[in-house]
């Protein structure tokens, strides 16, 4: 899916290679998740398309760097028999 959105702490990066590439330059990190939240979007608001909504809290750490509280929010869609990444936001809290 080449129309993938990130938007990480205020960065928007958009297409698939893109936010590959973005992600393989991050440093190593160990992830805690405190909280996972997944609905339905109803039809009528995805232009009939099946998406859920996924809703992410918890910590990270990444090598040589503090420990922050992040919240990610992650829309999936349905592509034949795969679920794709459409859009992804992530934002540190503190």
């Amino acid at each position: 899916m080449d129309n993938v959105v990130l938007l990480w702490n205020g960065n928007r990066v958009e297409g698939q290679q893109a936010v590959v590439d973005f992600f393989s330059k991050l440093p190593d990190s160990t992830c805690n998740l405190h909280s996972l939240s997944c609905q339905p979007v109803h039809k009528t608001l995805s232009g009939d398309r099946l998406l859920v909504l996924v809703n992410v809290f918890g910590t990270i750490k990444f090598e040589n760097h503090p420990t922050h509280i992040f919240s990610e929010t992650f829309f999936l869609t349905q592509e034949a028999s795969l679920w794709r990444v459409q859009s992804v936001t992530f934002r540190f809290i503190d």
